[in-house]
């Protein structure tokens, strides 16, 4: 955007090439790199103990909600309530 708050138009040629190379360079690097984290992303999950996952579950959820202790979830519950409810709006 310019100073006067307008946009100056779309962006020059060569911007706009060296920005599609940059993503095709990201998105090939994220071929690579994506299996990888993921197979990671397993590993540590099934290395995990049960109480460990509980506990990493409640964290999360801590994350979320932090001020309500012994919040397992039931906030949870009555969100995705309401995301039903919109949903059976929508359709109507």
């Amino acid at each position: 955007m310019s100073e006067s708050g307008q946009d100056s138009g779309p962006p020059s040629s060569a911007t706009s090439v060296k920005a599609k190379a940059e993503m095709r360079r990201w998105v090939d690097r994220w071929k690579v790199v994506g299996p990888l984290l993921e197979a990671e992303r397993w590993a540590r999950l099934l290395a995990s103990s049960d109480a460990e996952l509980r506990q990493q579950s409640q964290d999360l959820l801590a994350l979320w909600q932090p001020g309500v202790a012994g919040d397992d979830g039931e906030a949870i519950v009555l969100q995705q309530r309401t995301f039903a409810r919109l949903r059976a709006r929508e359709k109507v």
